[in-house]
């Protein structure tokens, strides 16, 4: 009796193991077989606006393998190889993408366009040492869109109580929305502007305050550029000033209008810094300006150190004023020789543009100028490789002709009344001075 007892108990556990042993057989096959968890997708999240120049694409998943997706119809994918640190249980995946890249594992973005994207989950097994996928899951499908682009080519002109804004439309914009500080009263913010007019002049505005200006474009989904930044200030129909907010006035010789002061800048028209290689200042740079590495500062492509709507002149540009001052024709295109440095002796060409005061006296004779069309010529001398040099005696002025890596530069000197046309090599530093753009 006990024996049967005992025998039928162990055919009931038998069973049991049995019937244990087959359930986590089959849980242990289906967790095998089992697709992976779908991805969550993070950002940017779903019908969102972009307007950074780097999109961080971020989704959760209980996965480490992944193919990151990206289309402009959601029919046609572009896939994308992922790879990461993170692995194990629950990674926050993260994805970064410049605009615009050009590579095998990257994807160029347009502006104002809509995009869609989705993450695969990928689950991979070794098979006699071959690396197979045995599943995978797709996340859902968020839509994107990438912001307008700004206006191109922005500028200001600061004039008397005004300031000018000019653009040029960049492609799919509808309008441009601008704002500024400090607000005037009377004049209602944002002003939009219709595509296609591409300037603005605010008026009412106070002579020698400093103005931020903020541009946005729009298109016609209503979709939001970044904004662009200038400013301005408003001065005296005389004055004019750079992107340091250095003040000069002008003078009008002919039909052309100059500055009356040496370039003194650190910036480009567009606000960018000049690198400090470019150029050189002594004690004395407030009154006299900055020395300008020649080649450098005239040969830096689109870029203008000069306040807006002003240039540096090339060397026929000072031909024009030359003539304009009586320089006789067969002198205008001499270089300077041994036998015969200076043009325009005769006429006083020299004198008539230098400065009243700071010239020192020549051997015995007063070397200032007359100053009779009000340019101003100072006798800032030049920077020489590591020197300065000249100062009071000799002025250096560039122009932006380059011929064999060097400018074509004006000098005056102390003991000639006429100006020298030359060639300045690569190390030396001179004065520019800025003319206005026709």
């Amino acid at each position: 009796m006990i024996m049967r007892k005992l025998l039928k108990d162990i055919i009931v556990l038998s069973s049991i193991i049995i019937t244990c042993i087959f359930c986590f057989s089959c849980e242990k096959e289906d967790s095998v077989n089992k697709d992976p968890i779908a991805p969550t997708l993070l950002e940017p999240s779903n019908n969102s606006v972009i307007n950074e120049k780097t999109i961080k694409f971020t989704w959760r998943s209980e996965e480490s393998s992944f193919t990151h997706m990206i289309s402009k119809d959601s029919i046609n994918w572009h896939e994308l190889e992922v790879a990461y640190d993170q692995y194990g249980l629950n990674p926050n995946c993260e994805l970064s993408q410049e605009i615009p890249i050009t590579s095998d594992n990257y994807y160029v973005f347009d502006d104002a366009a809509k995009y869609f994207w989705k993450v695969r989950a990928e689950k991979y097994e070794y098979d006699d040492g071959d690396i197979i996928e045995v599943g995978a899951s797709y996340s859902e499908t968020f839509s994107f869109f990438t912001g307008p682009a700004n206006v191109n080519n922005l500028q200001v002109i600061s004039g008397h109580e005004n300031v000018k804004l000019l653009w040029e439309d960049s492609e799919n914009m509808d309008y441009v929305e601008i704002t500024f500080n400090p607000v005037v009263s009377g004049i209602n913010q944002p002003i939009k502007v219709e595509k296609e007019i591409n300037e603005l002049q605010i008026n009412e505005l106070e002579n020698g305050e400093i103005y931020s200006f903020y541009l946005k474009t729009y298109n016609k989904l209503n979709h939001a550029s970044t904004h662009d930044t200038i400013r301005a200030m408003p001065l005296d129909p005389t004055q004019v000033h750079d992107a340091d907010f250095n003040i000069y006035n002008l003078t009008q010789i002919g039909d052309q209008v100059w500055l009356r002061e040496n370039l003194k800048t650190t910036k480009w028209q567009d606000g960018t810094t000049i690198s400090s290689e470019y150029y050189q200042l002594t004690e004395n740079s407030d009154i006299y300006g900055y020395y300008y590495r020649g080649p450098e500062i005239m040969g830096t492509e689109g870029k203008n150190p000069c306040p807006c709507g002003f240039h540096v002149p090339s060397d026929d540009e000072w031909k024009q004023l030359e003539s304009y001052l009586g320089m006789p024709e067969a002198e205008l295109n001499e270089f300077a020789t041994l036998e015969k440095p200076y043009r325009g002796v005769e006429q006083n060409i020299g004198n008539i543009l230098k400065s009243k005061e700071g010239w020192q006296d020549y051997e015995g004779n007063n070397g200032n100028g007359t100053d009779f069309y009000l340019l101003n010529i100072v006798p800032v001398g030049f920077y020489n490789a590591q020197d300065y040099a000249a100062e009071g005696m000799v002025a250096m002025v560039h122009t932006s002709t380059i011929e064999d890596n060097s400018c074509i530069t004006r000098i005056f000197r102390n003991g000639s009344t006429g100006i020298a046309r030359d060639h300045t090599f690569y190390y030396y530093d001179a004065s520019i001075r800025c003319i206005k753009n026709k």
